[in-house]
């Protein structure tokens, strides 16, 4: 059985679930019941999960940084983390790691720098993104420059208030 700790936190985008394995952050979910982090886990860990709600130092440490950073005092998160997916979606998040706080890329880019698959492969694996935020998907957009969509609860409106905390620029 696979131990994983759990810990609500109220962020001003809405509350959350923070998720941890083996010490290593590894989910932000807007779930109460955490289907798709189980669904996630499940497809990645062979063995049966247990979830309990515990706030351990790395939860906490997690909550400390996500407050930091919507109070403007933190640009990167500094946290041990290990995302479940797939080698492609592992090489997407990867990239999305690279984009710097207030700025912005494309699906299409990342997908050249993949060179593997196209844009649209590219969207799929954003949006399966476990730790959005701090795996910051909200820095890709369209090529045309527009929101585009945005998986976490609330949508593309979560997304711009994500880009205009760090004042990046986008399609208004």
């Amino acid at each position: 059985m696979i131990q994983c700790f759990t810990h609500s936190v109220s962020l001003p985008i809405g509350d959350f679930i923070l998720a941890e394995v083996d010490s290593f952050l590894c989910a932000l979910s807007s779930d109460p019941e955490l289907q798709d982090l189980k669904k996630q886990l499940g497809r990645y860990l062979s063995r049966e999960l247990q979830f309990t709600e515990k706030p351990t130092d790395t939860l906490v440490l997690a909550q400390t940084q996500l407050q930091e950073y919507f109070s403007g005092s933190r640009r990167e998160f500094q946290l041990p983390i290990k995302l479940y997916g797939s080698d492609f979606q592992q090489a997407v998040w990867q990239q999305l790691q690279q984009i710097p706080y207030g700025s912005t890329t494309t699906y299409g880019t990342i997908a050249i720098a993949l060179t593997q698959k196209g844009a649209r492969a590219v969207g799929t694996a954003v949006g399966r993104n476990p730790l959005p935020i701090i795996v910051p998907c909200h820095r890709v957009l369209p090529q045309s420059g527009d929101l585009g969509n945005f998986s976490m609860q609330g949508g593309a409106g979560i997304k711009a208030f994500l880009l205009d905390l760090e004042g990046a620029h986008y399609n208004k």
